[in-house]
């Protein structure tokens, strides 16, 4: 059992360490790199499951996965902030297109113009 608990322990290290890296990246407002820390992750949540099957093992180890169910709620609603944020940034965009068109026949179109490309 001193085996296993070792081993539930490592692995909880490990996945430990990429949610934390998972949280820098979200803070970053980097989604990208925040779900490759995410995905590499799984594999060791698996091989967690089979290792605390053993109720004993379980216990031993449960006060640290509460505290990492807790960082990975954090990181779910970090991402769903960033997510707000992207999509307002978008609808921005969109609105300053749409102003720029109307402008645009105006005016006329501009030859070469950068903010025409931007999207």
């Amino acid at each position: 059992m001193k085996a296993a608990v070792a081993k539930a322990s490592r692995l909880l290290a490990a996945i430990d360490e990429l949610a934390a890296e998972e949280s820098i990246w979200l803070r970053a407002g980097d989604p990208g790199h925040a779900l490759e820390s995410h995905l590499r992750s799984v594999p060791l949540l698996v091989e967690l499951c089979s290792v605390i099957s053993d109720p004993a093992v379980a216990g031993a180890i449960s006060p640290r996965l509460a505290r990492l169910g807790k960082r990975r709620e954090e990181n779910r609603s970090n991402l769903s902030l960033l997510r707000a944020k992207l999509l307002a940034n978008k609808d921005r965009v969109v609105c300053t297109r749409v102003r720029l068109d109307r402008l645009s026949s105006v005016y006329g179109p501009a030859k070469n113009n950068r903010f025409r490309t931007a999207v």
